[in-house]
């Protein structure tokens, strides 16, 4: 009986192991902490799950969202490598803007190899 829950609970909770997100940046598969991918008429927003807020050192746009800068040189590469972590559910590393309030992406960075 302890082996099998031991064995739930590993497989239950082994996302959270895997993603965290803190200060400016948030990091794992994604998966574990992005819930969705959003385009709106203006601008592509990554949706991320309820308490991340909390653990960033910027807000995420009505509580949820932070987006990709549009105005970027690189938004279609941060576009294109965000989609291709999300399809191969790949590890991904994502840095907000530190001179936004509001959490913007400044970089991504998908993790081949970990």
């Amino acid at each position: 009986m302890k082996v099998f829950s031991v064995t739930v609970m590993l497989v239950f909770f082994s996302a959270w192991v895997n993603a965290e997100c803190s200060n400016l940046q948030c990091a794992g598969v994604t998966n574990t902490f992005l819930q969705s991918l959003k385009t709106t008429a203006t601008d592509v927003q990554l949706g991320f799950p309820a308490g991340v807020n909390a653990a960033l050192d910027c807000e995420l746009y009505a509580g949820r969202y932070a987006k990709l800068k549009a105005d970027s040189l690189l938004f279609k590469s941060q576009h294109a490598i965000v989609l291709t972590a999300i399809a191969s559910n790949t590890p991904l590393m994502i840095r907000f803007d530190t001179n936004e309030a509001f959490c913007t992406v400044s970089e991504v960075e998908i993790m081949v190899v970990e």
